[in-house]
């Protein structure tokens, strides 16, 4: 297990103009509901996609690379943070199996996997 605190998210919604900076760093592309990656905040949402991907089927859905999604146990927002909760050892045993058959019978193949596709192209890692 173990817990990830990502701070300042505040600065995902900063986008006067010029273009603001803080922390010597350049806050290109942020603001309210710009995707990633310019929006830390659009990107941790994304994981709520990969905490439901064993039951959308698709395994290789990933948001953050593969090797951090698969440890993801849990998202919590708070004011300006987001707490990301890796999985321990006793909760990855009851991960649930990916259910390939619902792609394509409840749930649009092509959506999903253009959506894995594009949420992929903004991986950090």
């Amino acid at each position: 297990g173990g817990l990830f605190i990502v701070e300042d998210l505040e600065t995902s919604y900063m986008d006067a103009k010029p273009t603001p900076s803080i922390f010597g760093r350049s806050l290109v592309g942020s603001g309210v509901g710009k995707p990633p990656p310019g929006n830390a905040v659009s990107k941790f949402k994304e994981l709520v996609e990969v905490l439901h991907r064993w039951h959308i089927g698709v395994e290789e859905l990933t948001v953050l690379g593969r090797e951090a999604d698969s440890n993801l146990f849990s998202v919590t927002f708070g004011a300006g943070l987001a707490l990301l909760r890796k999985a321990t050892p006793e909760q990855s045993l009851h991960t649930p199996r990916i259910r390939k058959a619902y792609l394509g019978a409840y749930v649009d193949s092509d959506s999903v996997r253009r959506w894995a596709k594009a949420a992929a192209e903004t991986n950090p890692f």
